[in-house]
């Protein structure tokens, strides 16, 4: 992992997608609206804001959030593979360190987070 924390988000389809932050952005959104960072439109059973990726500054990390933040959770939960496809569920009042190569699931998308 590089100095400069940035982060990498590659849609694993056939499209691969790749959409490049770093720790400056703070906030990342992804869902099927429009105005997200990324967007997901095919995935038709996502919110308009599934969920949220943050940059915690305090423990130089990224974290994952279901929804735009915890008292806006979105309908259907956001999935992240902690260790060798075993999805853990990220519920509204949680946020879990998104750690390097992590795979999340969204609806039936994956996207592979990586830092460089």
């Amino acid at each position: 992992m590089k100095t400069s924390k940035s982060k990498t988000t590659k849609k694993e389809d056939d499209t691969n997608r790749i959409y490049k932050f770093t720790k400056s952005t703070h906030k990342i959104t992804i869902g099927r609206h429009k105005h997200n960072d990324i967007v997901i439109p095919e995935e038709t059973t996502i919110s308009k804001i599934q969920c949220t990726i943050i940059w915690d500054s305090d423990k130089e990390k990224w974290k994952i959030l279901d929804g735009i933040d915890v008292n806006n959770p979105s309908t259907n939960g956001v999935w992240y593979d902690k260790i060798n496809n075993i999805y853990i569920r990220v519920y509204a009042s949680q946020s879990f360190e998104i750690p390097d190569q992590c795979i999340v699931k969204i609806g039936t998308s994956k996207l592979k987070i990586s830092y460089n």
